[in-house]
């Protein structure tokens, strides 16, 4: 097992100098406990952030099972979102390989047109619709699978499963199954999706521009998908320049009745910017936790600064639209 020991505030500090401007929420960031960044042999392909005072606590803790853009294997991208939900006391759980990159050295945005798992447009040709990623008319791109990274995210549910009904273990009695997420950027938000459609195990979905099926998704083949969806789901995206922010739109309509769901979006901002940009997930970060805290427990307090500004900090100028429905009752 290999740790490390951080504290939010000195990435914080860090970052600001990077970007020369002091970061939303930094301060009381640094006033949030430790958090751990470790591997467990158990777990081979997978980063794990955690409070740093996980044995101390008394219960359970919600787990974030998470998936990254472009299906990559490197999680550089998402580790300040990462640090902040550990912070507040979320397991995640996030796929990574050493050494990986993905597209651009390790970026988590995908090229456009890539899509779900046997559906959409961006498989090579002469593959017959409905077949295995990077098939037919939603396959996507090579070098790219959506099914592999679901497999992946199975694969770290199991192990929760098995860690927290092991009590001898580090893990024991520590990871909640019942307030399991699972999420991911782009083709990780995909994944998630089709994931959920099938695997009734999480409790909720967090996407980070990304849909069930990929931007050139039909009406049809999103409402066979979105019909199978029954957690509550939240979509992130940029502006109108985010190749993903019109499938998510049509995912959120395509959810069944009464599921509750949300849409999150800036005013501007493509795929690339909202899948990479530390800044943006700051905020994406801070609307997650108000996500978590809403929907697995039922914190109306969290739920109404989710569904009136996305969160504390955001800029109502950034995010101009909230798109809620189906959590009044929760």
């Amino acid at each position: 097992m290999q740790r490390k020991i951080k504290t939010p505030v000195r990435g914080a500090i860090v970052l600001a100098a990077v970007l020369g401007a002091a970061l939303p929420g930094a301060a009381a960031l640094g006033q949030a406990p430790a958090f751990v960044k470790e591997t467990n042999a158990g777990l081979p392909g997978f980063n794990i952030h955690r409070p740093a005072d996980l044995a101390a606590r008394r219960g359970p803790v919600p787990v974030i099972v998470w998936a990254n853009g472009a299906c990559s294997l490197s999680d550089r991208p998402y580790i300040g979102m990462f640090e902040t939900w550990a912070s507040q006391g979320y397991v995640v759980l996030s796929i990574s390989e050493p050494g990986a990159t993905g597209p651009g050295g390790g970026r988590g945005g995908p090229p456009p047109g890539a899509g779900a798992p046997g559906a959409g447009r961006a498989g090579p040709p002469g593959g017959p619709p409905g077949g295995p990623p990077g098939a037919g008319r939603g396959g996507l791109p090579a070098g790219m699978n959506a099914q592999g990274t679901v497999d992946r995210q199975v694969k770290a549910i199991d192990w929760v499963e098995k860690e927290t009904a092991n009590r001898a273990g580090p893990f024991g009695g520590k990871l909640d199954m019942n307030r399991l997420v699972v999420g991911g950027n782009s083709c990780g938000g995909i994944s998630s999706i089709n994931l959920s459609a099938k695997d009734k195990r999480p409790d909720a979905i967090y996407v980070l521009t990304g849909s069930s099926i990929g931007p050139r998704a039909e009406k049809a083949e999103v409402e066979a998908l979105m019909g199978k969806i029954t957690i509550p789901t939240i979509w992130i995206v940029g502006g109108p320049e985010d190749i993903a922010r019109p499938a998510a739109n049509m995912d959120y309509e395509a959810m069944p009745a009464g599921v509750p769901a949300m849409v999150i979006e800036r005013a501007s901002g493509d795929h690339i910017l909202v899948s990479n940009s530390p800044v943006v997930h700051v905020d994406a970060a801070q609307i997650g936790l108000l996500w978590f805290k809403a929907i697995l427990d039922k914190d109306r307090a969290a739920l109404a600064t989710l569904t009136s500004k996305g969160c504390a900090q955001c800029d109502p100028a950034v995010w101009p639209t909230i798109k809620a429905k189906n959590l009044a009752a929760r």
